[in-house]
């Protein structure tokens, strides 16, 4: 059977499964900065001072057939616009994942919630008012969403579970990994069910303007899972 025919196979017999296994602790861990982040805007919008921002626009619509131009009264229904953090506030973080992983850290597996996430390496508030300020000076209608209010419960699954086991074994992994993401997984395990996440591709990728895996890597992870479900009874 080719790799190809197993993997239809496992559609047809799996069509919703899909593991994920970096089993997460989706923010990192407590302790380290918790001030307010310092603002970053210090100075007036200058707007003769521009910089291009390269890859934001979809390959679709860079190879669409111009249409012309918009009619001037056309409103654009929606806009995102992404507030990066600062090398300082990244650096942090990074500092934190590795000390929440780490047994001799006491910041071992301690989780910070949604508002507690935001305020260490979120946007300083006074930056989010002036750029809203700004767009609003604009003629745009700004509507400001915060991970403060965010949904999105740190996840960690047992790997000493039998099916986890089992899976990590098929992986060649001792244990699974955790990562400062989120998916479904989490809100299923908040509502009792048991989950750990794995898929193809790399996750830089993910949800960007020109999403792909490769074909090497859709193969290699149907024919790890096509393993894994061997050995279930």
């Amino acid at each position: 059977m080719s790799k190809l025919q197993k993997y239809r196979k496992l559609r047809l017999l799996f069509p919703g499964v899909f593991l994920i296994l970096v089993l997460a602790g989706l923010a990192p861990a407590v302790g380290a900065q918790s001030a307010t982040p310092e603002g970053r805007i210090t100075d007036a919008v200058d707007e003769r001072q521009l910089i291009e921002l390269k890859d934001q626009v979809n390959r679709r619509v860079r190879s669409a057939m111009p249409a012309g131009a918009a009619h001037g009264d056309m409103a654009m229904e929606r806009m995102m616009l992404l507030l990066g953090s600062s090398p300082a506030q990244q650096e942090s973080l990074e500092q934190l994942l590795a000390a929440q992983q780490d047994p001799a850290s006491s910041n071992y597996h301690r989780w910070l919630t949604p508002q507690e996430f935001g305020e260490q390496f979120g946007p300083a508030p006074q930056d989010v008012e002036t750029v809203t300020a700004w767009l609003r000076s604009h003629g745009l209608h700004a509507t400001v969403t915060s991970d403060k209010t965010s949904v999105c419960p740190p996840m960690e699954t047992d790997y000493r579970l039998p099916l986890v086991q089992k899976f990590l074994h098929t992986a060649r992994q001792k244990r699974p990994a955790g990562v400062d993401d989120f998916c479904d997984a989490s809100i299923l395990a908040q509502g009792g069910i048991p989950s750990i996440v794995f898929g193809p591709g790399d996750i830089a990728q993910a949800h960007t303007a020109d999403e792909w895996i490769s074909q090497k890597s859709l193969e290699a992870a149907s024919a790890l899972l096509y393993q894994f479900f061997r050995t279930l009874p």
